[in-house]
């Protein structure tokens, strides 16, 4: 099934330009009401035509609650003591996700680069100053919501699980699209192109939560036939 899925975004989304690019967004439209007074929505699409590079540099201040925190969701996932191979697994992707040491190659500082040469300032992102600014609200709810879960690795362990394959499994397809739409308006590509490498399903972050959830089922298995609970 994942296999699918990652092939299905490589022929539809990878080669073909973005949607920023060619204009073509895709609206869950509301296209009629039914005997009951609710909604009747249907997918179309409304031609608005190319992005202009400021229309893209606020597209990318709106994602900056969500980039500024990448990886947030698994900052919590190794505490003190034996860890077994799935939180070794998802630990390994925050390390990447952290910079590996290297603040230079940090994702919420890649992302911050970006803007910073699209002369767009933000106040720090632990202020309260960050939280005031003129952003819209759903800005504020993967951010929130990646934050949260993380707070407790142990009770949503399978959450954390499958949000991490749901954010890395895709990401090499779609990230690559933008970073070419963006190096061909001669806009830093860098967080994307690092995204486009690092999430590989091969041996990188598309690799790693598949493992450790195989990893994680194996474990749930045994406990459940020694009757130990998780």
């Amino acid at each position: 099934h994942l296999d699918r899925i990652y092939a299905d975004f490589v022929d539809t989304v990878m080669y073909k330009p973005v949607r920023w690019e060619s204009g073509d967004i895709l609206w869950d439209a509301v296209v009629d009401y039914d005997e009951g007074g609710e909604p009747v929505r249907k997918e179309r699409v409304f031609h608005v035509g190319r992005f202009s590079d400021r229309a893209l540099a606020e597209r990318f201040r709106q994602f900056a609650p969500l980039n500024l925190t990448d990886g947030a969701w698994l900052q919590n996932i190794l505490a003190a003591g034996p860890v077994d191979g799935v939180k070794s697994r998802l630990f390994a992707i925050w390390c990447d996700e952290a910079g590996n040491g290297r603040p230079e190659l940090n994702h919420s500082n890649v992302y911050d680069a970006l803007l910073r040469s699209l002369n767009i300032y933000m106040p720090p992102v632990t202020s309260r100053d960050f939280v005031e600014q003129d952003l819209v609200r759903s800005a504020f709810e993967s951010s929130v919501f990646q934050l949260s879960v993380g707070l407790f690795p142990q009770r949503f362990l399978p959450e954390l699980l499958g949000m991490t394959l749901f954010v890395e499994w895709e990401a090499t397809p779609t990230m690559q699209a933008i970073a070419n739409m963006m190096a061909d308006r001669r806009i830093d590509p860098q967080y994307y192109r690092m995204h486009a490498a690092i999430d590989t399903i091969n041996v990188a972050h598309g690799a790693l939560p598949k493992a450790a959830t195989n990893v994680d089922r194996t474990i749930r298995s045994v406990k459940r036939q020694m009757g130990t609970d998780w």
